[in-house]
């Protein structure tokens, strides 16, 4: 869409030197984006099939963005508070659930 843009309103000679450093930068921002994201993706679908190694990833993300503060902070100690308690860890441990 900047490329887009700088091609319609730049004269062609700028434009021409503008479009590649702008589209070099978006890719390189997207696939910073994905990488970093692509973690979260993964332990979120291992958490909904209760795979025991998408609860160890989820900890060590929720870790990791307790240093995004003040939101990261909150959500990874919500992540931790959760991840660490008693219920969660029946959960992903493949042991049948104990009568309360």
């Amino acid at each position: 869409m900047a490329t887009g843009i700088v091609g319609a309103n730049a004269e062609a000679h700028d434009a021409a030197i503008a479009i590649p450093i702008i589209g070099l930068a978006g890719t390189a921002l997207v696939t910073f984006l994905v990488a970093t994201s692509l973690p979260g993706l993964i332990a979120g679908i291992g958490l909904l099939r209760f795979r025991p190694w998408a609860r160890i990833l989820a900890i060590v993300l929720a870790v990791i963005n307790l240093i995004h503060i003040p939101v990261g902070t909150v959500v990874g100690i919500y992540g931790l508070w959760v991840l660490f308690n008693k219920e969660t860890e029946q959960l992903f441990s493949g042991a049948p659930p104990t009568a309360v």
